[in-house]
């Protein structure tokens, strides 16, 4: 988060030394050579990630970013519909799909998968992040402070309004 990658790599690299060797590690790692642009050794972890026992299947994601930002749209888009098929209730797989297809060009297959994204979205609310709100609220009420919650530009504000329900007092 500091944008100290060299010294981040290092002390990713000395815990799997250790023997920490799960899936957060070389997660972290992967996006840390994602992000000083050594996409193969990335992929090479990303790889390792979907391999160990405590797989998340979003790591797909972040392999279709490393081949996107390789220039490599067929491969992206693979890893991008093996999510879909692991969970095609999720809309993190859509909205990416939509994004390679705008920035490769295919205007017409990101506008359909912008709008299966904004579905699930309007569908689907994570709980954690409506957990979250609550203590907000709670925190706030005590302090006699008004709660405003704010929709990113890009997204369709019933998702949150669906989310908020029970608290009509929200601005």
């Amino acid at each position: 988060e500091k944008d100290e990658l060299t010294q981040a790599e290092k002390m990713f690299c000395k815990a799997i030394e250790l023997g920490l060797k799960n899936a957060s590690i070389y997660n972290a790692l992967a996006t840390c050579y994602l992000f000083q642009k050594k996409f193969i050794r990335a992929k090479e972890m990303f790889h390792k990630t979907i391999r160990s026992d405590l797989i998340d299947y979003l790591v797909y994601i972040d392999i279709g970013w490393c081949y996107a930002r390789q220039k490599k749209p067929l491969q992206a888009e693979e890893m991008f519909y093996k999510v879909i098929e692991l969970n095609h209730d999720n809309d993190i797989p859509y909205g990416a799909l939509a994004v390679l297809y705008t920035e490769i060009g295919k205007y017409e297959l990101a506008e359909e998968y912008y709008k299966k994204a904004n579905k699930l979205r309007l569908q689907n609310y994570n709980p954690e992040t409506r957990h979250n709100y609550q203590k907000i609220k709670e925190i706030l009420n005590k302090r006699g402070i008004k709660l405003m919650a704010v929709q990113y530009p890009m997204r369709n504000v019933e998702s949150l309004k669906k989310m908020l329900d029970p608290y009509d007092d929200i601005l």
